[in-house]
């Protein structure tokens, strides 16, 4: 898949050094990152360390620590535009076996302060430390270095324009590259593309941001969400 201004340009060439048979070029490839951080939904990541061990475990400081962090995301993100309604929380913490220096983070099922259930915390790491090591050494007691708290705001509904239906396109010029033998290439305005309009290698399709290189020996056809896929057709070069 095709992403930023130069993307579009290198990616059939690209994808024929991968052995690809085909190519996406994507609506707003060129600012697909911006595009990405304007529709995802509002998010903050907290973290707050009190290492300790599992059979030990303070409850009134987990709770502490979870009102805290709660509180300071719905603060945050409510300055941010949402409402409290909005805002939902998942919950981990980050834990290791006693002696290691590196823990992994253990994604909970919910709340902990609901249960406060340390055989279900332990659990929970057993089974992402085997599925993340290949063992789970039972024996050996557990230990609680970070609490983590994800507070999420709901996804922002996005519409994309659909492609145009009707007529094909036709080219609004053509251009002499080199590239190819100084051919004469025909080339196309990206927006007044048609639904599944099929354009055969070379070819350029200009849009605002960025220009979309289609080569010899490849065909580009425009799918119902607008993405124009470049499929290799011949070998190339």
């Amino acid at each position: 898949m095709a992403f930023g201004g130069a993307g579009p340009l290198h990616a059939c060439q690209v994808g024929a050094l991968l052995g690809s048979r085909a190519v996406i070029f994507p609506p707003h490839a060129s600012v697909l990152s911006a595009f990405g951080t304007l529709v995802s939904p509002p998010r903050l990541d907290l973290v707050r360390s009190a290492v300790g061990t599992l059979v030990e475990l303070d409850w009134d400081e987990v709770e502490q620590i979870y009102a805290e962090l709660t509180e300071e995301a719905r603060t945050a993100l409510v300055a941010a535009g949402l409402t409290a309604d909005d805002i939902r929380f998942s919950f981990g913490v980050d834990m290791r076996y006693a002696g290691q220096q590196t823990e992994i983070s253990v994604a909970l099922a919910e709340d902990p302060r609901r249960r406060r259930d340390p055989v279900a915390l332990g659990e929970a790491f057993a089974g992402a430390y085997l599925s993340t090591y290949g063992v789970a050494p039972s024996h050996v007691p557990v230990e609680m270095v970070n609490w983590r708290l994800v507070a999420l705001g709901t996804a922002l509904a996005a519409s994309n324009r659909p492609p145009k239906s009707g007529d094909p396109a036709v080219p609004r010029g053509a251009r002499n590259v080199r590239l190819w033998s100084d051919r004469m290439v025909p080339v196309y305005d990206r927006r007044s593309l048609s639904l599944g309009q099929r354009i055969s290698g070379p070819a350029l399709l200009e849009e605002r941001e960025t220009t979309i290189v289609v080569l010899p020996g490849w065909e580009a056809v425009v799918d119902p969400n607008d993405c124009v896929i470049a499929t290799r057709t011949s070998d190339y070069g």
